[in-house]
């Protein structure tokens, strides 16, 4: 439709230029030629010229009107339609608003039944535990063997879901913001220690070559004792859990540039590539860990770094499936510690 606006006005354009030229060659005869005597015929010919001289500079003019008028309305269209995207983003915006706010009561409401519903199960839990506890150790009467395996079994599926218990309480506590931290000086070493003495067990059973590295004059930090205790637990747990039949872990523990790193490495089943990014995430599991053991919830990485977030620390790990996963817990040293030597 523009171009066939364009081509008709050019078409006229073209016209009335035609007919002043014709005009102005007539006009240039009859005024220079000296044969030429009919002063009717001259006085006709000027006024036409003077009068498409004037149409044409009329055409002119109302070419640049209505071009600024057809300019003037396609920019009063695009306002008016900049102004419908406006008003649509903004009820958009609106709506997301209100999404979102659901999405908030909801998030708390499910955040509020979990912490009831842990709170709930950690009493009878506790309870269980130290009745199986009782049994096992023989305090009131010897059992047989097979009555003891399976009550060791028992023991064990109770440990795991107090243990599930405790992560569903920390996650609602990080994610209220309530997570205070009681610091004291630590010595990083004593609490690997204190987490082997707990998975030992676990260890012998699959056969692992545990390899524990630490210096003797290993600087403190300052921290929360029993929330690192679980954050490092939850690491060197997944190293274990994850690593096959005679498999190896190596715990080492490095100070340098003001800060005590634990690294925590095995020989397991790593983690896949393109799954790396979800590590830190609320109930991630990774595909070759879900073929592997069926059990877990997932929280483990995600309450560990956490936690080492709140003592301004940082959980890093490298990983490459099929071969093994490195993690390093890196904390600051306690202020009073600062300036010591380096020891690696």
């Amino acid at each position: 439709m523009n171009d066939l606006h364009h081509n008709t006005n050019a078409n006229s354009l073209f016209q009335v230029a035609t007919s002043f030229l014709v005009l102005y060659v007539a006009t240039v005869v009859v005024i220079f030629v000296p044969d030429f005597d009919h002063d009717l015929i001259r006085f006709v010919l000027i006024s036409a010229l003077f009068l498409i001289s004037f149409l044409f500079q009329f055409y002119i003019l109302n070419q640049k009107v209505k071009t600024e008028r057809r300019r003037k309305n396609e920019l009063s269209q695009i306002l008016r339609e900049q102004d419908m995207t406006a008003r649509m983003l903004v009820r958009r915006d609106r709506d997301l608003t209100s999404i979102n706010e659901q999405l908030r009561e909801i998030d708390a409401m499910k955040s509020e039944f979990v912490s009831v519903a842990a709170h709930q199960l950690r009493t009878p839990l506790s309870g269980l535990k130290w009745s199986l506890d009782m049994l096992i150790t023989e305090q009131v009467g010897k059992l047989p063997v097979e009555q003891k395996s399976l009550l060791m079994k028992s023991y064990e599926s109770n440990e795991r879901m107090i243990s599930l218990v405790n992560n569903l309480l920390n996650v609602d506590r990080i994610e209220a913001g309530r997570t205070d931290l009681e610091l004291t000086p630590l010595n990083m070493k004593d609490v690997v220690e204190s987490v082997l003495y707990y998975i030992l067990p676990q260890v012998h059973d699959k056969g692992i070559d545990l390899d524990l590295q630490a210096p003797s004059d290993l600087p403190n930090v300052h921290a929360d004792g029993q929330k690192i205790r679980e954050a490092v637990q939850n690491i060197i747990e997944n190293a274990v859990k994850y690593t096959p039949q005679s498999g190896k872990v190596i715990i080492k523990l490095t100070a340098s540039g003001g800060s005590v790193t634990v690294s925590v490495s095995d020989t397991g089943i790593g983690i896949p590539k393109e799954q790396q990014g979800d590590v830190f995430k609320k109930f991630f599991r990774s595909i070759n860990a879900v073929r592997v053991k069926t059990g877990g919830t997932g929280l483990g990485l995600f309450v560990a770094r956490e936690i080492v977030k709140k003592h301004n620390g940082t959980v890093e790990f490298e990983s490459e499936e099929g071969k093994g996963t490195t993690f390093r817990i890196t904390l600051p040293v306690a202020e009073n510690e600062r300036g010591g030597k380096n020891t690696q």
